[in-house]
């Protein structure tokens, strides 16, 4: 039996939502993954549901967002937040799109490599427009002018937008990773869409020239970086929670267990 798939309601709000313009910062930091990389490579494999660096990133990141639950809120880019009880993790696959691994920090590393195997690499499409005239097929019906005269009348109701952000965190989860996959970036910079007041992007890992015990050495790093949105939160609380993902990613057997 198919489940049907719920509508994307972040696509509604960005579409029809008024455009809000936010004073955003960004900022990185390097995390070193030698250890996680040495473990990696020795855990046991599973064909069907490997766990990989990405699985690693995700529940690093679920479990630094125990300490860091704000993060895990709905927020309107307006001054307004609703708090979300669960950590869902939406994350990028390789074909393209999006899925989400719910309740990611109560999940060992082997059940959210079998979550993101399972989602394969089928996702949905990325163009507002386009995945709305696919889940509300009155949408792709409408003119242009007649977009307008809906996007009014959404405005006008309150209790429609309403309704729209409490529901966006079911479909979206209560938290993004902007990239993580094969595609070369070390520093990636992501957008932040709603409904996040920050959003992770996590580079590729490579190589950082370090000077230990007097000797040049190779080290290998990632470069976490967060686009943050300034009315909400700081650097220092954005450091923060990066330096636990940090703490997570370099101390894969103490890190990336279950939470709670």
């Amino acid at each position: 039996m198919t489940t049907p798939r719920m509508p994307d309601h972040a696509a509604l709000l960005r579409v029809l939502a008024p455009r809000r313009a936010a004073p955003t910062v960004l900022a990185t930091i390097e995390a070193y993954v030698e250890r996680l990389l040495v473990f990696l490579d020795g855990a046991a494999a599973d064909p069907a549901a490997p766990v990989t660096f990405q699985t690693a990133v995700v529940k690093a990141t679920a479990n630094a967002l125990t300490r860091h639950r704000f993060y895990t809120w709905a927020y309107n880019s307006a001054y307004r937040v609703s708090p979300r009880g669960a950590i869902d993790i939406r994350v990028p696959l390789a074909g393209g799109g999006h899925t989400v691994v719910r309740g990611a920090d109560r999940l060992t590393l082997r059940e959210v490599a079998a979550t993101l195997a399972a989602a394969g690499t089928a996702g949905a499409p990325d163009d507002d427009l386009d995945r709305l005239a696919a889940e509300h097929p009155f949408m792709g019906r409408l003119s242009a002018g007649l977009h307008t005269v809906v996007a009014a009348g959404l405005r006008l109701s309150g209790r429609a937008e309403e309704h729209l952000w409490k529901t966006l965190s079911v479909t979206h989860g209560t938290f993004t990773i902007a990239h993580i996959g094969d595609v070369g970036l070390t520093a990636p910079g992501a957008p932040i869409r709603a409904p996040s007041i920050l959003e992770l992007g996590v580079g590729n890992p490579f190589p950082r020239e370090t000077v230990r015990g007097g000797a040049v050495t190779l080290r290998r790093c990632v470069t976490l970086t967060a686009r943050l949105d300034h009315r909400m939160t700081d650097v220092a609380q954005a450091a923060a929670f990066m330096g636990d993902v940090a703490a997570a990613l370099n101390d894969p057997e103490g890190g990336l267990g279950p939470a709670g």
